[in-house]
């Protein structure tokens, strides 16, 4: 996958992104998983690590990776996907990862549980997401494993799906996507042109040449059009709420 077809995604809202995965029947859409302040968007290929429950806790520094070595298995432009099964009572993230994360070219970090440290993270700027902030840190709680070498899981059901290393994930304050790279080019050539059908109205609106209920009915059909034209669907999955 070129870093192109990277670069293309992140002109576009996962709105857009999510239509397109929907209507090619693709299971890549994440609720619940938020950004820690509004303005916050990522978008790059994933490097994944999941954080699972530790029997014994006087074992927890031979089985836990600490943020310095989650970063390292990833490259500049990244974005670190931390699968921790949506808890909200601990977190392996804070402050100090957040920063380290951003010195070393991360676009940014998905987290399926909490982060703490939250009005630090959101000062430093780096574009964290999670499902909420919290107090306590994992250290002695949790063991990492899957680093970077297996898909993990995102979100809770039925917005639930996996995230191989590799894939390009997507966030703003809508949610997330997850795009299979090995069909990132086709999933963003469609939406690329759905983008399109989508900002032509808008714009002939701001310019006063469409009234509201014009508006309303015009990206309606436009984007079943769209849908059913460039995905070749006859009208599957196109009545998809919102349109």
């Amino acid at each position: 996958m070129q870093d192109g077809v990277v670069e293309g995604f992140k002109s576009l809202d996962t709105d857009c992104i999510g239509d397109v995965l929907y209507a090619l029947g693709l299971n890549c859409i994440v609720q619940g998983i938020q950004p820690m302040a509004q303005g916050m968007k990522v978008c790059g290929r994933a490097a994944t690590v999941r954080e699972v429950p530790l029997q014994d806790p006087e074992t927890w520094g031979k089985f836990e990776t600490f943020s310095p070595g989650l970063i390292a298995l990833c490259r500049p432009g990244d974005v670190l996907v931390i699968d921790v099964g949506g808890r909200l009572d601990l977190t392996p993230w804070g402050s100090n990862a957040t920063l380290l994360a951003k010195r070393q070219g991360l676009n940014g970090v998905i987290i399926d549980g909490a982060c703490r440290d939250a009005s630090q993270v959101v000062e430093i700027g780096l574009p964290v997401f999670s499902r909420g902030p919290c107090v306590l840190h994992s250290h002695g709680l949790l063991r990492t494993v899957c680093l970077n070498n297996e898909p993990v899981q995102l979100g809770s059901p039925p917005r639930s799906t996996s995230v191989a290393p590799g894939d390009i994930v997507i966030g703003d304050l809508d949610g997330i996507v997850v795009v299979p790279a090995a069909r990132a080019a086709e999933v963003l050539s469609l939406a690329q042109e759905r983008h399109k059908y989508e900002e032509t109205p808008i714009s002939e609106w701001r310019a006063g040449h469409v009234t509201a209920p014009t508006l309303s009915r015009t990206a309606r059909r436009r984007r079943i059009q769209t849908l059913s034209h460039q995905l070749g669907l006859k009208g599957k999955h196109t009545s998809v709420s919102g349109l």
